[in-house]
């Protein structure tokens, strides 16, 4: 939608040239002998009039485009934010998987432990059946020295059983709470990435809308002039058509020469910076009814 302001000045630029036109209609071709009419000189002095309109249509295509480059530019603003936050709650299911491998290995501990408390058992009992069988004293003193040996490792092994089952209970308690919280952590992150994703796609959306009207108001422009402005803007980081700011290029900032500036405020011909290579205009004195001039403070440094 073009902006009421722009279309309010190219409204007045049409009016004048109008006007003009009208006026010479009604006072007839110039010549010495009618008294009242007039050279056509003054239309090609009006020929002002053209270019402001000419430069009115591309300052308001400008304002499309920026806009639309503003849109896309807070559409991926957003693309951090939701990247960040889906690591996060990788980040806590991370946690959660390193509390839950822990407890893992602890039972696993426990089961070996196991394995080898029932080989000592059994070979406890091996033992404690050949010890009726031994003749000689001494081998049955050995034999008895090698269960009494048998029976300590066994208390060991359930000893330590014990404190893995201890240590695995309290894991598994701790592990719970925290699955607990790691999941209402992760449903509060996945609705703000959710809330992000509807921002991004609202404003994608309202982007595609304003590509739309811009196309359109770009057939009003005629080719020659829009493939100029699309070849500079290209070429200038989207900055195609600039204000003279005191005497100086509103993009690269770079002095004109007096000759140069002077012809920018005639506004006869379209002008170039000698620098940067973008458009020049002269803005309205009246900011109610000038078409917005483009931020020159984000205009590349050359």
């Amino acid at each position: 939608m073009v902006d009421d302001r722009s279309s309010m000045v190219v409204g007045k630029f049409a009016l004048q040239i109008f006007g003009q036109l009208a006026q010479l209609g009604e006072r007839g071709p110039h010549t010495t002998e009618v008294t009242g009419s007039i050279p056509v000189l003054p239309i090609l002095l009006d020929s002002a009039l053209l270019m402001q309109n000419e430069l009115s249509l591309l300052i308001q295509l400008q304002d499309h485009d920026a806009h639309i480059d503003g849109l896309h530019e807070k559409a991926e603003e957003l693309m951090p934010l939701i990247k960040a936050k889906n690591q996060k709650a990788e980040s806590l299911k991370s946690a959660l998987k390193v509390s839950k491998d822990k407890i893992q290995t602890q039972q696993l501990k426990r089961k070996e432990m196991e394995a080898e408390a029932d080989g000592k058992e059994k070979q406890l009992q091996k033992f404690q059946a050949e010890l009726n069988s031994l003749k000689s004293n001494d081998t049955y003193k050995a034999m008895l020295g090698e269960i009494e040996k048998t029976k300590q490792a066994l208390r060991k092994i359930e000893d330590d059983i014990l404190s893995v089952m201890e240590a695995v209970e309290k894991e598994e308690k701790e592990y719970k709470e925290k699955e607990k919280q790691v999941k209402a952590e992760e449903a509060r992150i996945q609705a703000e990435i959710t809330d992000l994703e509807t921002q991004k796609e609202k404003i994608l959306a309202e982007a595609k809308t304003r590509l739309e009207e811009r196309n359109t108001f770009a057939q009003t422009v005629p080719a020659p002039l829009k493939d100029q402005y699309e070849a500079i803007r290209e070429k200038r980081g989207g900055l195609a058509i600039v204000p003279m700011v005191n005497n100086a290029c509103g993009g690269c900032r770079m002095n004109l020469t007096p000759n140069k500036a002077n012809e920018v405020k005639k506004a006869k011909t379209m002008l170039l910076c000698e620098n940067c290579s973008r458009i020049l205009y002269l803005p309205q004195p009246d900011s109610s009814a000038a078409p917005s001039s483009p931020p020159i403070v984000s205009a590349p440094s050359n």
